[in-house]
Order: structure tokens, then C-alpha cells, then sequence
């Protein structure tokens, strides 16, 4: 970046000229992508057919899939109901 100051113009004189600022890419590692959970896939069946059981359904941490060392979901993958 650079300004028109060295001389400014004065008394009708004219403006600078070319650019005030010049831009180049700058190339950094890319960021790191955290997992997110998928949605819930459907219950499954029920562990016994009669009495109290255990039905589960569960979900992937791919909603997106870390990446380039970013967090793995958290909490359990799994839902439980009794």
C-alpha cells in the first residue's frame, strides 16, 4: 500500500500515477476441517421379543469427515432407548 504524499500534489498539479495497493497470494497450510455428525440413521430392532430390551440406531462423524488433523466428533456415536 502506498500513498500519494511524496511530493502530494499541489496548486492543479496531477495525481499519482498507477496503484495505491498491490495484492499477492500468499499459500498457508490448509485449515483443518472438523467432524460434524450425519444424521440419525432409523432405530433397528429391538434386542428381545418380549420384555425390556435394547433398540439402537446410530450415526458416522462424515458430516464432514475431519480432516488435515481437525477434531473428531464427540459425545457417542450411538443413541440407546430402554
Amino acid at each position: 500500500m502506498r500513498t500519494c504524499t511524496n511530493p502530494e500534489p499541489k496548486n492543479n498539479g496531477s495525481d499519482c500515477v498507477g496503484d495505491a495497493n498491490e495484492y499477492k497470494r500468499c499459500d498457508r497450510e490448509p485449515c483443518p476441517v472438523h467432524g460434524g455428525w450425519s444424521t440419525w440413521l432409523s432405530w433397528g430392532s429391538c434386542s428381545v421379543s418380549c420384555g425390556i430390551g435394547i433398540d439402537s440406531r446410530d450415526r458416522t462423524c462424515t458430516n464432514p469427515k475431519p480432516e488435515r488433523f481437525g477434531d473428531h466428533c464427540f459425545a457417542l456415536p450411538a443413541h440407546v432407548q430402554v
